[in-house]
């Protein structure tokens, strides 16, 4: 694969207008260390490796490409509760991820017809270092944009590691960060996210999926916002899924009204939505008794929070036309009532 893509520009390559480059695995994994000398799993990370340094040259190659997506594994913590030194994190390369971060922004800053771009990346940090390195023309000729955080090591990382949670804390403070989150934490250089989507002005938001952010109300509402100077009835959003998603400030009551203002939302999957301990509104915060396994909307103890979700998914079920065709295969209408009238009005409110 990685010689294809150093060949000359001849033939079918330029004509490839997709390309996803996914890592998947510890086994296969190119930037977790300590794999044994000589085994097949080393022969496999090298043949990665070469991939991962002829990226600028492939995508210089792949000159109409517009949609381009990098994944790279979830890493996580392993912890049995026993305290500091109990548990494992993964090692990682902290060099060639430097150094594939920086072939990544080489390569998509050199194609003119990017529009789409999906990015899975290890840490916040990333995406630091592609802000500070591409060009904004880049970000914002985009239309479409996917960002995940993979090193899910440490507290707070997963919800695995809240099996001793309890209302006085998540209790997960022993469970060991990989070397790369050690120097890099997530919630430290969460604000490289940030700057990206604000420079991505062209996007048509129409779809927004979150999972395990911590946020502001304001911010998260001026995410779900469109652009600057458009009006929010000019909105296009039209799916929202937020899950594991922890308010610092603001309340759950403000997002779910600035929603429902939203002319062409169609669809809201709202699952384990809170606050974090620490913030301005922890004092909303309720616990989830088994916080590594409990599902619920919201675990809030603001009523108006309730109140102002359950007003927004009744109008989303007007605009589907009624209860049954409104989608249920998720949390979509578990806050609503059994014996809430089934209205098949067309009317939006």
């Amino acid at each position: 694969m990685s010689s294809a893509f150093t060949t000359p520009a001849y033939g079918l390559l330029p004509l490839i207008k997709n390309l996803l480059v996914f890592f998947a695995g510890h086994k296969n994994d190119p930037f977790i260390l300590s794999k044994p000398a000589g085994s097949k799993e080393v022969e496999k990370c090298q043949e990665s490796r070469e991939i991962l340094a002829n990226i600028p040259v492939a995508l210089e190659n792949l000159s109409k490409l517009e949609t381009f997506g990098f994944s790279v594994g979830w890493w996580e913590s392993e912890y049995a509760g026993d305290g500091p030194g109990s548990g494992s994190a993964p090692q990682i390369d902290l060099q060639l991820l430097a150094s594939t971060i920086n072939n990544i922004a080489i390569g998509i800053s050199s194609l003119p017809f990017l529009t789409c771009l999906n990015l899975d990346l290890p840490c916040t940090h990333d995406f630091v270092k592609l802000f500070n390195l591409v060009p904004v023309a880049v970000f914002s000729g985009l239309r479409d944009l996917h960002v995940a955080i993979t090193d899910s090591t440490g507290p707070g990382g997963s919800k695995n590691y809240l099996f001793l949670a309890d209302e006085d804390g998540d209790n997960d403070e022993y469970v060991p960060f990989s070397n790369l989150q050690q120097q890099y934490p997530n919630v430290k250089h969460a604000h490289g996210l940030f700057n990206i989507v604000e420079k991505c002005t062209s996007l048509c938001l129409q779809s927004v999926q979150l999972s395990r952010v911590k946020i502001s109300a304001e911010n998260l509402i001026k995410l779900l916002s469109p652009g600057m100077g458009i009006a929010l009835q000019s909105s296009l959003l039209a799916s929202v899924s937020l899950s594991d998603v922890d308010l610092t400030s603001g309340t759950w009551a403000s997002v779910f009204e600035h929603l429902s203002l939203c002319p062409q939302l169609s669809y809201l999957n709202p699952e384990d939505l809170s606050y974090t301990r620490d913030g301005e509104s922890s004092d909303f915060k309720e616990f989830a008794p088994r916080a590594w396994e409990d599902c619920a909307n919201l675990w809030s103890r603001n009523e108006e929070d309730e109140e102002e979700l359950m007003k927004l998914v009744k109008i989303l079920v007007k605009r589907a036309g009624g209860k049954y065709k409104y989608p249920s295969g998720g949390m979509e209408q578990c806050m609503l009532l059994d014996d809430d009238d089934d209205d098949n009005s067309d009317s939006n409110r």
